[in-house]
């Protein structure tokens, strides 16, 4: 991991510069402040990818696969940008991830040797496309007027799909529709509040938004137990 871990510490660096510039056009608007922190962003993603394909060659843990490969879906900027709040707010998931990474990978906390495999691989993807429902989440409770984007649709769709066939593949198994496992409890509170989220009304965007939010992270969370 040593050649990913610069690339990993400049793009935690980099988040935390466009953190601040965000915040900083919160308090004291500049035009060219939301042009620079889209720049920092892509940057962020090119920079985590290529950390990604350097892991994969020297074999690095499969925590800190997912944690990077989770880090770079969610790190591009959205197609929207209501406010430097809304921008500030969708950039706290990739902060918290990269950050999680630069711990791993300098030693201050210690995790398993595992190689990352398809299933945690397939996880991770997953997990970076509910880390980047959060940050939208996240951002729509610093601006309502913002709804989540179809993103959202989408995993709800995958999700439902997801817990029907773990159901059947269960009851074809073991004559049981559910096993009561911990990671088949989170997949299912996990689909239950995500179900709360899509169903709840439109018009109390804050609502949905937390909803989504706590379901984003539960998804977030079993995704990186499966690293």
């Amino acid at each position: 991991m040593g050649y990913a871990a610069p690339l990993i510490g400049l793009s935690f660096g980099a988040l935390l510069t466009a953190l601040g510039l965000a915040l900083w056009d919160g308090i004291r608007p500049m035009p060219r402040l939301a042009r620079a922190i889209r720049v920092i962003r892509w940057g962020i993603g090119g920079l985590l990818l290529i950390a990604i394909l350097l892991l994969w060659v020297t074999g690095g843990s499969a925590l800190v696969f997912s944690l990077v490969l989770m880090a770079a879906i969610a790190a591009p900027p959205p197609h929207q940008r209501p406010s430097p709040w809304y921008d500030a707010n969708t950039l706290l998931p990739t902060l918290v991830l990269t950050g999680a990474c630069l711990f791993l990978i300098t030693g201050l906390v210690q995790t398993r040797g595992d190689i990352a495999s398809s299933v945690s691989l397939a996880a991770a993807v997953y997990g970076g496309l509910a880390a980047r429902v959060l940050g939208e989440a996240l951002g729509t409770l610093a601006s309502p007027g913002t709804p989540i984007s179809r993103l959202f649709d989408v995993l709800y769709l995958l999700l439902t799909l997801l817990v029907g066939a773990n159901a059947l593949t269960t009851l074809w198994q073991r004559g049981l529709v559910w096993e009561g496992n911990p990671e088949q409890s989170s997949l299912l509170g996990a689909w239950l509040v995500w179900s709360a989220a899509w169903l709840s009304p439109r018009e109390r965007p804050r609502l949905r938004a937390v909803l989504a939010a706590v379901a984003a992270m539960q998804l977030v969370i079993l995704a990186l137990g499966m690293g």
